[in-house]
């Protein structure tokens, strides 16, 4: 499981406060951006975020990285080790982030869960070398 994305010691609500306030936005304007958008946090809003379950401090990593609608989003295996309702979560913040214009750069080991018309190119490549270059209507397996 990757760590650091998250301050454990903090509360969802001070995570969230602390990025907003480095991209000059409201902690309450935060705070409703990411209840709308992400209402799997809403649960554990004043829950620390180290008490969180795996799939939730995804969400969490990921609700932080999108406070302020960046023009690029660059994750790194955003689905591992998530089911159900963070899944569902996950996708659908990453379809309405494509949707907006924002540009999506994923490494994931795994492309059955996002090849499904979130995907316009794929790159496959094994031990840093780049063994196949496709587009969306080119077949996935």
């Amino acid at each position: 499981m990757q760590a650091g994305n998250v301050f454990d010691g903090l509360s969802v609500s001070r995570n969230v406060s602390l990025v907003a306030a480095g991209r000059s936005q409201s902690p309450q304007e935060a705070e409703q951006n990411i209840r709308e958008r992400f209402p799997l946090l809403r649960s554990v809003w004043d829950k620390r975020a180290g008490l969180l379950s795996g799939g939730q401090r995804k969400v969490l990593a990921l609700a932080m990285a999108t406070l302020g609608d960046p023009p690029l989003l660059l994750l790194d295996e955003p689905m591992t080790g998530l089911s159900g309702e963070s899944e569902s979560t996950v996708l659908d913040c990453l379809r309405a982030r494509r949707d907006s214009g924002t540009i999506l750069i994923v490494v994931e080991h795994s492309m059955d869960r996002l090849s499904n018309g979130l995907i316009d190119q794929h790159a496959e490549m094994i031990e840093g070398e780049l063994t196949a270059l496709r587009t969306s209507s080119a077949s996935w397996s």
